[in-house]
């Protein structure tokens, strides 16, 4: 039997958004809502400059119906790659609901940290569940004031 390689390139999904900057988590979630229906868990990372403006949306993962693998040292060559102060990691939930889970929590913690270290930081980290879960159908850490997001510093 003879099989067949496919390779996929994980990358820039946009750059230098016409748009102004996401200046709230619903700006945020609206850059990406349409990805609310997805049969699979998708990770984008959005990345601004010092002036908040948005100097890129990246797709850094492609995972399972309840995962999706992240490489902080991936979200770290982004950054720095693309001289980004501040990102946002936004991604979604195909159980259509946003409420974070144990590793959702983990991650974005471990991510926050990893960003102080190179002087950059998390903004928030917004998860998209479906739209049949009501008016407010993102979770927002930044919105909830979660200590993830300050690397777990009170």
């Amino acid at each position: 039997m003879k099989t067949k390689s496919v390779f996929l390139r994980i990358g820039c999904v946009a750059e230098n958004i016409s748009t102004d900057a996401a200046h709230s988590s619903r700006e945020i979630f609206n850059l990406l809502k349409d990805r609310a229906d997805a049969d699979r868990e998708t990770l984008y990372l959005i990345l601004f400059n010092a002036k908040w403006r948005i100097i890129g949306i990246e797709l850094h993962s492609i995972g399972t119906i309840n995962s999706a693998t992240v490489y902080t040292r991936e979200i770290l060559k982004s950054v720095i790659l693309r001289n980004s102060t501040f990102a946002a990691i936004v991604h979604n939930h195909p159980s259509g609901d946003p409420e974070p889970s144990i590793e959702d929590r983990a991650m974005t913690l471990q991510v926050a940290r990893a960003l102080r270290l190179i002087d950059s930081r998390l903004v928030d980290h917004v998860i998209i569940g479906a739209m049949k879960f009501g008016v407010n159908n993102f979770y927002s850490f930044a919105d909830h004031d979660d200590q993830e997001l300050n690397g777990g510093i009170v």
